[in-house]
Protein backbone atom coordinates (compact mmCIF):
# COMPACT_ATOMS: atom_id res chain seq x y z
CA UNK A 1 0.00 0.00 0.00
CA UNK A 2 1.22 3.47 -0.87
CA UNK A 3 1.08 5.53 2.33
CA UNK A 4 2.30 8.64 0.44
CA UNK A 5 -1.19 9.24 -0.99
CA UNK A 6 -3.17 11.25 1.56
CA UNK A 7 -6.35 9.73 2.96
CA UNK A 8 -8.33 12.80 1.86
CA UNK A 9 -7.30 12.22 -1.75
CA UNK A 10 -8.31 8.54 -1.52
CA UNK A 11 -11.64 9.52 0.05
CA UNK A 12 -12.32 12.14 -2.64
CA UNK A 13 -11.57 9.72 -5.51
CA UNK A 14 -13.52 6.83 -3.96
CA UNK A 15 -16.64 8.91 -3.30
CA UNK A 16 -16.66 10.59 -6.72
CA UNK A 17 -19.30 8.49 -8.47
CA UNK A 18 -18.90 10.36 -11.75
CA UNK A 19 -15.77 8.21 -12.27
CA UNK A 20 -15.54 4.45 -12.62
CA UNK A 21 -13.46 2.58 -10.05
CA UNK A 22 -10.66 2.26 -12.60
CA UNK A 23 -10.73 6.00 -13.36
CA UNK A 24 -10.76 6.85 -9.66
CA UNK A 25 -7.80 4.54 -9.07
CA UNK A 26 -5.85 6.09 -11.97
CA UNK A 27 -6.55 9.57 -10.63
CA UNK A 28 -4.66 8.76 -7.42
CA UNK A 29 -2.03 6.52 -9.00
CA UNK A 30 -3.25 3.17 -7.68
CA UNK A 31 -4.68 -0.01 -9.13
CA UNK A 32 -8.39 -0.69 -8.68
CA UNK A 33 -7.69 -3.25 -5.98
CA UNK A 34 -5.21 -0.89 -4.32
CA UNK A 35 -7.82 1.85 -4.17
CA UNK A 36 -10.41 -0.65 -2.89
CA UNK A 37 -8.03 -1.78 -0.10
CA UNK A 38 -7.32 1.79 0.99
CA UNK A 39 -11.06 2.65 0.93
CA UNK A 40 -11.82 -0.44 3.00
CA UNK A 41 -9.13 0.51 5.51
CA UNK A 42 -10.72 3.98 5.77
CA UNK A 43 -14.13 2.26 6.25
CA UNK A 44 -15.61 4.11 3.26
CA UNK A 45 -18.97 2.86 1.96
CA UNK A 46 -19.03 0.43 -0.95
CA UNK A 47 -19.37 1.91 -4.42
CA UNK A 48 -22.55 1.06 -6.37
CA UNK A 49 -22.27 -2.12 -8.40
CA UNK A 50 -23.10 -2.49 -12.05
CA UNK A 51 -22.12 -0.74 -15.21
CA UNK A 52 -22.18 3.00 -15.59
CA UNK A 53 -24.26 4.13 -18.52
CA UNK A 54 -21.77 5.20 -21.19
CA UNK A 55 -24.25 6.54 -23.73
CA UNK A 56 -27.82 7.39 -22.67
CA UNK A 57 -30.49 5.35 -24.49
CA UNK A 58 -32.38 8.46 -25.64
CA UNK A 59 -29.25 9.61 -27.48
CA UNK A 60 -28.01 6.26 -28.78
CA UNK A 61 -31.36 4.98 -30.13
CA UNK A 62 -31.81 7.62 -32.88
CA UNK A 63 -28.13 7.45 -33.86
CA UNK A 64 -28.35 3.65 -34.06
CA UNK A 65 -31.59 3.75 -36.08
CA UNK A 66 -30.06 6.22 -38.54
CA UNK A 67 -27.09 3.82 -39.11
CA UNK A 68 -24.50 6.28 -37.83
CA UNK A 69 -21.06 4.66 -37.88
CA UNK A 70 -20.17 3.01 -34.55
CA UNK A 71 -16.69 4.55 -34.63
CA UNK A 72 -18.19 8.05 -34.89
CA UNK A 73 -20.52 7.44 -31.93
CA UNK A 74 -17.62 6.02 -29.91
CA UNK A 75 -15.44 9.05 -30.72
CA UNK A 76 -18.27 11.38 -29.65
CA UNK A 77 -18.45 9.71 -26.21
CA UNK A 78 -14.72 8.97 -25.85
CA UNK A 79 -15.30 5.25 -25.44
CA UNK A 80 -14.26 2.09 -27.31
CA UNK A 81 -16.34 0.96 -30.31
CA UNK A 82 -17.37 -2.18 -28.46
CA UNK A 83 -19.01 -0.07 -25.72
CA UNK A 84 -21.39 1.39 -28.31
CA UNK A 85 -22.40 -2.05 -29.58
CA UNK A 86 -22.76 -3.43 -26.05
CA UNK A 87 -24.92 -0.48 -25.04
CA UNK A 88 -27.15 -1.00 -28.08
CA UNK A 89 -27.56 -4.68 -27.19
CA UNK A 90 -28.22 -3.85 -23.51
CA UNK A 91 -30.92 -1.34 -24.55
CA UNK A 92 -32.56 -3.95 -26.81
CA UNK A 93 -31.91 -2.02 -30.03
CA UNK A 94 -32.19 -4.12 -33.20
CA UNK A 95 -29.08 -5.82 -34.54
CA UNK A 96 -27.48 -4.25 -37.55
CA UNK A 97 -27.36 -6.53 -40.58
CA UNK A 98 -24.08 -8.25 -41.38
CA UNK A 99 -22.28 -7.62 -44.64
CA UNK A 100 -22.45 -4.50 -46.74
CA UNK A 101 -24.76 -1.87 -45.34
CA UNK A 102 -25.23 1.84 -45.73
CA UNK A 103 -23.59 3.64 -42.79
CA UNK A 104 -23.51 7.39 -42.45
CA UNK A 105 -21.07 9.62 -40.62
CA UNK A 106 -22.06 11.68 -37.62
CA UNK A 107 -21.65 14.82 -39.74
CA UNK A 108 -24.08 13.45 -42.35
CA UNK A 109 -26.57 12.67 -39.57
CA UNK A 110 -26.29 16.21 -38.24
CA UNK A 111 -26.86 17.57 -41.76
CA UNK A 112 -30.00 15.42 -42.09
CA UNK A 113 -31.34 16.73 -38.77
CA UNK A 114 -30.59 20.30 -39.76
CA UNK A 115 -32.38 19.78 -43.09
CA UNK A 116 -35.45 18.40 -41.31
CA UNK A 117 -35.51 21.35 -38.90
CA UNK A 118 -35.14 23.84 -41.73
CA UNK A 119 -37.92 22.16 -43.75
CA UNK A 120 -40.26 22.18 -40.72
CA UNK A 121 -39.51 25.85 -40.03
CA UNK A 122 -40.09 26.77 -43.68
CA UNK A 123 -43.44 24.95 -43.70
CA UNK A 124 -44.54 26.72 -40.51
CA UNK A 125 -43.51 30.07 -41.97
CA UNK A 126 -45.41 29.37 -45.19
CA UNK A 127 -48.54 28.43 -43.24
CA UNK A 128 -48.26 31.65 -41.24
CA UNK A 129 -48.34 33.68 -44.49
CA UNK A 130 -51.63 32.17 -45.69
CA UNK A 131 -54.40 34.67 -44.99
CA UNK A 132 -57.22 33.30 -42.89
CA UNK A 133 -60.69 34.12 -44.20
CA UNK A 134 -63.74 33.00 -42.33
CA UNK A 135 -66.75 31.74 -44.17
CA UNK A 136 -64.89 30.62 -47.31
CA UNK A 137 -65.05 26.88 -47.84
CA UNK A 138 -62.11 25.19 -49.51
CA UNK A 139 -63.07 23.55 -52.78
Amino acid sequence: MDKAIPDAQIRRAWLDLSMTSAEAARSVGLSRTGLWARAKKLTLPARPEGRREVIPREILAPLWAANVCVADIAALYHCPDVSVSQSARRYGLPKRPKGKRHLISLDDYRQQLLGQIMARDAAEEALARIPFRMGIAAE
